[in-house]
């Protein structure tokens, strides 16, 4: 199954960097983001259940390993991860031990099932590596990831991209993240399939995206979004480039992203690779 990982910083200690923008005070920059597929085999009587994870794009590696471990259930229902994976500061092969909680998967807003949706993204710049990005919404999470360097860059100075998203229903808190509305800048960005052309944004000008809007579409047969209690939260960002966090969020059976459409986002062209609704 493929899966993105994003590991920030926490946020820098109240009374400091008040000029900054609250978005940019809420982390103070990346420990670790990675992607890529996993595949896991059961728990047995003679050994536990056991994971790998194959990292695609790695934010400390242009050439990633894959790294495992064992899985040891705990008494309050988390997860004991115990396994061994190459240390980036040195390169050397090193046990890790981490604790891991499982959250259930909702249906959100509109939607009368749950929601799995993944976009994938690989776009030649003409470099040594070429850019790769990844989007993936489960429920009421949606966590995106764009990795690209150039010819002569150093690994620590590939640029990095990616977003955090999370679903609050009307009586959440709306303290976390920036609020409910997403831009889009710049030119239309277009979602592709089923001989339609949906079409956000406007050229050269922004459109705000409120609570369960999903822009203007050119298609005769959609309908409007039915107005959601609740919205999308973007409580992470890191970089600048677009990333079509917001198509995965209209993937549910009354939205009109499905399997195998391409968006053009960001000067890129991301493919639907995965959606599953049960």
């Amino acid at each position: 199954q493929r899966y993105v990982d994003l590991r920030t910083l926490k946020p820098v200690p109240s009374g400091h960097g008040d000029s900054q923008s609250k978005e940019s005070r809420t982390l103070t920059g990346i420990e670790w983001a990675f992607a890529g597929t996993s595949e896991s085999t059961p728990e047995m009587p003679s050994r536990p259940a056991h994971t790998v994870w194959h990292h695609s794009i790695d934010s400390h590696s242009r050439n990633p390993q894959s790294d495992e471990g064992d899985m040891y259930p705990q008494p309050d229902g988390g997860v004991l991860e115990k396994g061994s994976m190459a240390n980036p500061a040195t390169g050397k092969v090193t046990d890790y031990e981490e604790m891991w909680d499982d959250e259930d998967v909702t249906v959100i807003g509109g939607d009368s099932q749950r929601v799995c949706v993944v976009l994938e993204m690989e776009h030649d710049t003409g470099g040594s590596e070429p850019m790769k990005g990844i989007v993936i919404r489960v429920g009421s999470r949606c966590h995106g990831l764009v990795i690209g360097g150039r010819e002569g860059e150093s690994n620590s100075e590939r640029k990095v991209d990616l977003e955090k998203w999370v679903w609050k229903s009307e009586s959440s808190s709306r303290n976390e993240g920036e609020g409910y509305d997403y831009e889009i800048e710049g030119k239309d960005q277009e979602v592709k399939g089923d001989d339609e052309v949906y079409v956000f944004g406007g050229e050269d000008e922004d459109n705000d995206m409120g609570a369960g809007g999903v822009g203007e579409t050119t298609s005769s047969q959609s309908e409007p979004a039915e107005k959601k209690k609740g919205g999308w939260v973007r409580t992470a960002k890191i970089g600048d480039r677009f990333m079509p966090c917001v198509f995965a969020f209209e993937a549910g059976e009354k939205g009109f992203v499905k399997e195998g459409h391409t968006v053009e986002a960001g000067g890129a062209t991301w493919t639907v690779t995965e959606r599953h609704l049960w």
